[in-house]
């Protein structure tokens, strides 16, 4: 999965208090097994990168 915006953007290494969006979408990413990437720069937007592993039925 890709999300793009060309908003305003945010610089990654600040941690913003009381902000657990990301946090929380890392979480449900790795519970998955996957991986995420975030790309952002102000004034320049946000990439998001989700990739999750696909499973057949008798993977199980």
């Amino acid at each position: 999965m890709i999300i793009k915006d060309d908003g305003k953007g945010f610089d990654p290494s600040e941690k913003k208090e009381g902000s657990f969006g990301l946090m929380g979408m890392k979480e449900r990413v790795n519970m998955l097994k996957g991986e995420m990437q975030i790309q952002s720069k102000v004034q320049a937007g946000t990439l998001v990168i989700i990739g999750v592993p696909l499973h057949s039925a008798h993977d199980e």
